[in-house]
């Protein structure tokens, strides 16, 4: 008994090991999963800012030609709306995916 007690510390230790060692691929796994899905969530909301910059800023073109009065340019004002509508067209695309991503995380 006396020799089972000094060497108790040692077979707690070859014990703790031994276990995290039988549960390390589920404990990996757990800490991948958890890592990748906050690399998606930066992923899926960098996503979202992106495309609202480029229908804000298109749409604040568009606003600024107005204002100033150079809406008589036929081909730009062409242009700024071709680009304001498809910046709306992909925001329209993907609105219940946006809207999944919001409510999600």
């Amino acid at each position: 008994m006396h020799i089972f007690l000094d060497h108790i510390e040692t077979w707690a230790a070859v014990t703790l090991v031994a276990v995290l060692t039988i549960f390390s691929d589920k404990i990996l796994g757990s800490i991948r999963l958890r890592i990748n899905r906050a690399d998606l969530r930066v992923k899926y909301f960098e996503q979202l800012a992106l495309d609202l910059r480029t229908y804000i800023f298109w749409a604040e073109i568009f606003l600024e030609r107005f204002q100033r009065e150079w809406a008589n340019d036929a081909e730009d004002m062409e242009a700024v709306t071709g680009e304001l509508n498809g910046a709306l067209t992909t925001l329209r695309t993907k609105e219940y995916v946006y809207r999944s991503w919001v409510r999600k995380y």
